[in-house]
């Protein structure tokens, strides 16, 4: 007999090793089985042929469809590239820096002008696609001789710049920052007969220390031009006086702080630190802006080369009232603004006077600034401001018409609606 040994494949078990003998009876048997079993091999190879056939004619199809799917697998291979390309492309443009445009703008060390820096400490400028410059001025006579060659393009000041800034240099008004009256007085020493004669004897302007006679003939220190001055020209009018009836000497501020505190004159107009460092000093605000009932605000001034690039001069106005209306809502913060401000101009300032400045000064809410223009009160502010200097001879009716004709408040009411859209609460 033979052995058969198995292993396993995997067509099934089989065996292996030396064929064994048949017995004779059986071949006639083991021959039919063979012609069987050579039979079903060529059916099956041939059934194998015919589904390799079949699945190469499905699978492969016409050369034109070979064709067509290949250039579309192309094309959807192309676009794939394109998008790719396209977003590495604006990945790489929002990587880089936007060019910003270039502005310069003129200001003060006070509240008016306080949105400005505070902008552009929070860059807000930067937000609007600009690249902000900006030139401080200790008052606005040099603010304005700047712009007569073209430093700024648009600046924050007092409302008596502001006229000469309309008048004298063609500037347009754009619209209005601070109330600015706050830290606007007359002050007299303690030991005055205005001072020791007290308030209440003007009828209608009780907050007016003395009485008219007692102003008659005193000598005044003061900047001509200045809203101190346009304060001095409301107090005398209360008064029932006239310019020619005091002596007003023309001093710049800080000349005619120190010559006061040293003796000269009898009265002095200040503003800003130099109130504070009078009262400091125990000086008697006799009166101000406010006893004197005149209420005006700090202007925005706008060259030509400005309102020649409309779209960035707009700009620059919505970022001014954000930081305007920022300022009116977070009095302690501004007050630190400001205090770091005078520091860094070199202006005399502690942060107590810093705190209380800003907290009794402020500019018109959104509200507020659209009740004004449908009463058109700031035009009617203007107005009030050119009366008295018509009456003391410093402008002329020709010149009201010039200061009037000025006012362009188109830009001042889109910030408005940009600054509600955007920002209001």
């Amino acid at each position: 007999m033979c052995r058969r040994g198995k292993r396993r494949l995997a067509g099934g078990w089989h065996g292996f090793g030396k064929a064994c003998a048949l017995p004779k009876s059986n071949k006639r048997k083991a021959a039919q089985k063979d012609g069987v079993q050579k039979m079903k091999k060529k059916l099956l190879a041939l059934f194998m042929a015919l589904v390799m056939v079949s699945g190469v004619m499905a699978g492969c199809g016409s050369p034109k469809e070979a064709e067509g799917e290949a250039a579309s697998a192309q094309t959807e291979g192309e676009g794939q590239t394109e998008n790719k390309q396209a977003e590495d492309g604006q990945e790489a443009d929002e990587d880089e820096p936007k060019e910003l445009t270039k502005v310069t703008l003129s200001a003060q060390p006070a509240l008016h002008s306080l949105g400005i820096y505070v902008a552009l400490d929070k860059g807000w400028f930067e937000e609007e696609g600009l690249d902000v410059d900006v030139l401080t001025y200790i008052a606005g006579a040099p603010q304005l001789e700047a712009v007569a060659s073209d430093s700024w393009s648009v600046g924050v000041m007092g409302i008596a710049a502001g006229v000469t800034g309309l008048v004298s240099y063609d500037l347009t008004c754009l619209g209005f920052s601070f109330w600015d009256y706050s830290s606007q007085k007359l002050y007299v020493r303690p030991d005055s007969e205005i001072a020791l004669a007290g308030q209440g004897q003007v009828e209608g302007y009780e907050g007016i220390y003395g009485t008219p006679e007692l102003y008659k003939g005193k000598t005044i220190l003061c900047t001509k031009g200045s809203l101190g001055h346009l304060q001095l020209l409301a107090t005398l009018d209360a008064l029932g006086l006239k310019e020619d009836d005091v002596n007003i000497v023309h001093m710049e501020i800080a000349a005619a702080y120190q010559a006061f505190l040293a003796g000269e004159g009898d009265a002095v107009c200040l503003w800003s630190t130099f109130s504070a460092d009078g009262e400091g000093e125990g000086l008697i605000p006799a009166s101000s802006c406010e006893a004197a009932k005149l209420f005006v605000p700090s202007v925005i001034l706008a060259s030509d080369k400005a309102l020649a690039d409309e779209e960035t001069t707009q700009k620059i106005m919505n970022v001014i009232f954000r930081g305007t209306m920022w300022v009116n809502e977070n009095r302690e913060e501004a007050a630190q603004y400001y205090y770091d401000l005078c520091i860094d101009e070199g202006v005399t300032c502690t942060e107590e006077y810093a705190l209380s400045y800003v907290q009794e000064s402020d500019a018109p809410t959104v509200e507020e600034y659209k009740a004004m223009f449908e009463g058109d009160e700031f035009s009617a502010n203007l107005e009030m401001a050119m009366k008295y200097y018509i009456a003391c001879g410093t402008y002329s009716e020709a010149d009201m018409d010039k200061v009037m004709n000025g006012f362009d408040g188109t830009m001042l009411m889109n910030a408005i609606e940009f600054y509600e859209e955007n920002y209001a609460e």
